[in-house]
């Protein structure tokens, strides 16, 4: 018996002291929070594990309250936590509880800013941008592999995928080809500051602008059509940014380029000829909503009577598509088979009316309005949230990785690279590469290993 509280008590010990350590908590949580970027563009279910981690770390780390409210001084934060609780009080009165429920409990990752924004070192910054470049490296790799023939479109045992391209001949490793055309336009962008402002090695460099190139390629053999649209304004806003004065002979270049890589893939050109017959059944006398585009258009043009039947204050949380689908006619009733509103837009106005709207809205204003010292974050700022801005147009910001992207971006883009959260030395590279690969191998063997059993 004795014995026994002997080993209770050194475990006791044990955890007060990890607990009285606050540097490395600290340590690890920004670890952590590299390997979470790591896999943003990779997997949903292994990153929601690591956030658990790291909650679990900031709680045992304590001083929870006083980092809450130095979050809520932020006027990015509280105008996210403004949207949050616009869903939690539209959910009050809620016909359908469930969908209310997953609503909510989609969007309630604009929390995590709040934790982000407490543990992130400012010399953790960079590594947490390379381990987002690293991933979409790794997806392009893939991408291109599938697409010559070297790999085939999904690998996986026993029904759990390794990867899973989004259709034979669209090869999206990891992602629908929506978010990956999306994410990889603002890899591109990304890339190219690096390659031009950022103070790395040559080689590297060298490394960074050949992705660079081949990444600007691959939006274009991938099958996403919001990556082709969202491509060309953020290339605007990185000449306008950073160089204004040759706006005019960029957009000629990026026309030039479009023009190459359109003559040069058949998957660009067959979506555009989709793109164009599915626009030609719209307009017809009776419009023809069979098509994937149709579908959206057709539940859009239905959703624009519950809007206005609903102005001010939107239909509530959740209610959103049994509402439109209440309004469809027999005859469009293949309307009825999208599964969501693919427009965060029209969703907020939906459940919302103006008055959610208006407060949607007010995160991209109240994000114009932030200045950081650092111009180079100013930039990722600005477009992270103007790639989300234009994705959002065909899906919704809170499916698979954006919204995870977004928060995470805007917390390192807001923080100051001078911050200490860590007052003593952070791990050198070699080290901490041993330590975040070593963590996201277990976390995607454990979730992988758990899910195929």
């Amino acid at each position: 018996m004795q014995k026994r509280l002997s080993w209770v008590a050194n475990i006791q010990n044990k955890f007060f002291e990890i607990q009285n350590d606050k540097e490395r908590l600290t340590i690890w949580m920004n670890n952590l929070i590299v390997v979470y970027m790591f896999f943003i563009p990779i997997t949903a279910s292994v990153t929601s594990r690591i956030f658990i981690a790291i909650l679990i770390v900031f709680f045992l780390r304590g001083n929870v309250v006083y980092y809450i409210k130095e979050a809520w001084s932020n006027s990015v934060v509280r105008a996210f936590s403004y949207l949050l609780m616009v869903y939690l009080v539209w959910f009050i009165g809620s016909d359908n509880l469930a969908e209310g429920r997953d609503s909510f409990a989609h969007v309630k990752n604009i929390l995590y800013l709040f934790v982000f924004l407490a543990i992130i070192d400012g010399r953790y910054i960079n590594r947490i941008l390379g381990a987002f470049i690293a991933a979409m490296m790794l997806s392009e790799l893939l991408s291109y592999s599938i697409f010559f023939g070297f790999l085939p479109w999904e690998l996986g045992i026993g029904g759990e995928y390794f990867y899973k391209s989004y259709a034979v001949g669209d090869p999206s490793p990891f992602l629908h080809h929506i978010h990956y055309g999306v994410l990889l336009a603002f890899t591109v962008v990304l890339l190219g500051q690096k390659v031009l402002y950022a103070k790395e090695e040559y080689r590297l460099k060298l490394i960074m602008l050949f992705f660079t190139i081949t990444a600007s390629a691959n939006i274009f053999v991938t099958g996403g059509r919001t990556g082709y649209i969202t491509f060309f304004p953020l290339l605007a806003l990185f000449f306008f940014y950073y160089h204004r004065k040759w706006i005019v002979p960029a957009l000629i270049g990026l026309s030039l380029f479009a023009g190459i890589m359109y003559h040069n893939s058949d998957l660009l050109q067959q979506k555009v000829a989709q793109t164009v017959t599915e626009i030609e059944k719209l307009v017809q006398p009776t419009a023809d909503f069979r098509s994937s585009l149709g579908l959206r258009v057709g539940f859009w043009a239905y959703s624009a009577e519950v809007i206005k039947d609903n102005f001010f204050f939107g239909v509530g949380t959740g209610d959103a598509m049994d509402e439109v689908f209440a309004r469809v006619l027999p005859q469009d009733d293949e309307v009825k088979s999208i599964a969501h509103e693919h427009n965060q837009y029209i969703s907020i106005l939906l459940q919302f009316g103006v008055v959610g709207l208006a407060v949607f809205l007010n995160i991209f204003y109240q994000i114009y309005k932030y200045r950081p010292k650092d111009e180079n974050l100013r930039f990722i700022q600005l477009a992270i949230t103007l790639a989300i801005g234009l994705g959002i147009t065909m899906t919704m910001f809170n499916l698979r990785v954006f919204l995870h992207l977004w928060i995470l971006m805007l917390a390192v883009s807001m923080i100051d690279r001078e911050r200490r959260t860590i007052q003593g030395n952070i791990p050198e590279n070699r080290t901490f590469l041993l330590h975040v690969f070593g963590i996201g191998m277990i976390f995607y063997t454990v979730v992988f290993m758990k899910d195929l059993f």
